[in-house]
């Protein structure tokens, strides 16, 4: 294979590696495949059943005893397939307070949080995993526990700490 940015050959190797497409700061993937290029440093990373891959982190993030952070909701409603707008009226709330909740400039009540976490548990979500809607994730998350997930033949599952 050739690297994409400077024609140089490619290195595949197994690897731990920080998924920050998920827009959440703390989620670390256990033997992945990066592919290296040699000449310039650029790194590529394939990672299989991306969709298996958010469900494991949406079922981690609402089983998890602490309230859901800020960028931890908007990964959730964007697991779901939500618009921002759809998903405040799912709420009953305005688009606006969603936005303050997203973007930590109010705290997401309690009973809020309950209720993504039981739209989660209970609704099929959207699973376009464009590049348009990775792209709209943010990945301005404040720093939380980290999420460990290794690759198992096609499923996800979680590392547990040592």
């Amino acid at each position: 294979m050739k690297c994409g940015a400077c024609g140089g050959e490619l290195k595949t190797v197994g690897t731990t590696h920080r998924y920050v497409g998920s827009g959440l700061s703390n989620v670390v993937l256990h033997d992945v495949a990066v592919r290296k290029c040699r000449k310039c440093g650029e790194e590529e990373v394939a990672i299989p059943n991306l969709s298996g891959l958010h469900r494991c982190i949406a079922l981690l993030l609402v089983t998890r005893k602490s309230a859901l952070l800020a960028a931890e909701l908007r990964f959730l409603r964007q697991y779901l397939g939500r618009s921002s707008k759809d998903f405040a009226k799912i709420l009953g709330v305005t688009a606006e307070t969603l936005s303050r909740w997203e973007n930590a400039k109010w705290d997401i009540p309690p009973v809020a949080d309950r209720v993504v976490r039981l739209l989660v548990a209970h609704t099929p979500p959207q699973t376009d995993y464009s590049a348009d809607m990775l792209a709209a994730i943010k990945p301005n998350a404040p720093r939380h526990s980290r999420i460990s997930l290794r690759l198992r033949g096609n499923s996800w599952e979680t590392v547990r700490a040592a």
